[in-house]
């Protein structure tokens, strides 16, 4: 499997721990270099009662093998927390489940997240993130300690930053290894309110220097509430992956695509803390990932 291959996993992997929390349905085709494809369908909805947002996934690979996630995040805005819990299963039947919290601080303007994911076998790996907002100069720092099951860890530091000028977020991540073997990661997204679009761009290089690229355009749709993402995969050897993906919102729940940093948001090219630059988070309200 050559890195491109594997880039297209980890967005699969990612796509299946997380979902939006508005009140939406979606379907994500990933197509390889081979031409096999993997789908992903999904549901997600949200209880302003309780402040509960829960989700579900499920994806068929090219051999029919189906992989479920589900899981739910509970909102409590007066302290500023969120706490989740996912399950994930896999096409052997074999079960991984998730906990975690994610905590903000308004006094230092950090948002601090800790999750273990614990095994069928029972053993246990960790992340924990801390993330430094500076909303005067719209940018932020972001740094990462992950803990495998063998106690080997890995860490990330990172940075992003949002420019109001040009509409645009830049970001920029680097990991290492418990061998001291790096891999890096960076890119950009702008945002094009004539169109309601983000176009993106990335480059991902591992650890033996191998770089996949990615390019993507994600584009809303108000009359249809539907937000639709198309994006190229290009490994270092020149073949290619594709990702179509389309997320279509209750009547009433929309994303925000009338502001720039809602915008590069809601087009779901940036998942990690590290490049929400753009905004002081708060971790009670609904659109807090």
């Amino acid at each position: 499997m050559f890195y491109q291959e594997k880039l297209m996993l980890s967005a699969l992997t990612l796509i299946l721990a997380s979902a939006p929390v508005f009140a939406a349905e979606s379907t994500t085709t990933y197509t390889g270099p081979n031409g096999g494809q993997t789908v992903v369908e999904g549901s997600s909805s949200y209880d302003p009662e309780n402040k509960t947002a829960t989700w579900e996934k499920t994806a068929t690979g090219p051999n029919g093998g189906v992989s479920t996630a589900s899981g739910t995040k509970v909102y409590d805005r007066e302290n500023g927390t969120v706490t989740s819990s996912g399950s994930y299963t896999g096409p052997n039947g074999k079960t991984a489940t998730s906990s975690g919290t994610a905590t903000y601080d308004k006094d230092t303007n950090t948002l601090i997240r800790d999750k273990t994911v614990t095994g069928e076998n029972g053993k246990t790996s960790t992340k924990h993130s801390e993330t430094v907002y500076d909303r005067d100069n719209h940018t932020a720092t972001n740094s990462s300690t992950h803990t495998g099951p063998n106690g080997k860890t890995v860490t990330g530091s990172g940075s992003a930053t949002y420019d109001k000028d040009t509409k645009s977020a830049n970001w920029e991540k680097t990991w290492t290894g418990e061998n001291g073997k790096t891999a890096t990661a960076n890119g950009s997204a702008t945002y094009d309110r004539e169109n309601k679009s983000v176009n993106s761009n990335a480059n991902y290089t591992g650890p033996k220097g191998k770089t996949t690229t990615s390019t993507g355009t994600a584009t809303y749709d108000r009359e249809n509430r539907t937000v639709t993402r198309d994006k190229l995969f290009t490994g270092q050897n020149g073949k290619t992956g594709t990702l179509h993906g389309t997320t279509t919102y209750a009547p009433g729940e929309r994303p925000n695509f009338k502001k720039p940093q809602n915008a590069l948001r809601a087009s779901g090219e940036f998942k990690q803390p590290v490049t929400r630059a753009a905004r002081t988070p708060h971790a009670g309200r609904r659109h807090h990932r």
